[in-house]
């Protein structure tokens, strides 16, 4: 089942299915590191408590926050692909973590664009409301989820 919930999430393009998407910040990581320094961690912060209010005060239509990496595949080998891989799995990994101690009921979705013509050290963190969502995949989100943090 979890692995349907998968193939059912990212057999699109997140963005396909995120008409109102806002950016909200850029995670930077330096160079062969996984680990945000403070600056991010402020940053992270102050989105978290701007969003905690926000959500206190307005009703929001169950948003979802979208993680995105870019990773440029043409100009590498086999080997620097996979480490540049497992890496922006790991920094997207820690964006989530950090994200989900404070927004357990807020889905999350993870997406490395491997299709990028750029890469960068930064995970972006964007909003999009449910409502852009095709019918039945916040479930599918809600789920997977669950089941990942």
């Amino acid at each position: 089942m979890r692995l349907l919930v998968f193939c059912l999430l990212f057999s699109c393009n997140t963005f396909a299915w995120c008409e109102m998407k806002t950016e909200l910040t850029q995670v930077s990581f330096n160079q062969n590191s996984s680990y945000f320094n403070s600056l991010s961690t402020q940053q992270l912060d102050t989105l978290l408590q701007q969003f905690i209010e926000k959500s206190a005060v307005a009703e929001q239509e169950d948003p979802v926050f979208v993680l995105e990496y870019k990773l440029n595949q043409a100009s590498l080998d086999q080997e620097s692909f996979k480490y540049n891989r497992w890496l922006a799995d790991r920094r997207i990994s820690r964006v989530k973590d950090y994200l989900a101690t404070q927004l357990s009921s807020t889905p999350i979705v993870s997406q490395i664009n491997t299709a990028s013509a750029i890469s960068d050290r930064s995970v972006t963190i964007q909003l999009c409301h449910n409502s852009a969502l095709p019918s039945g995949m916040l479930a599918a989100v809600e789920n997977l989820n669950i089941r990942i943090k």
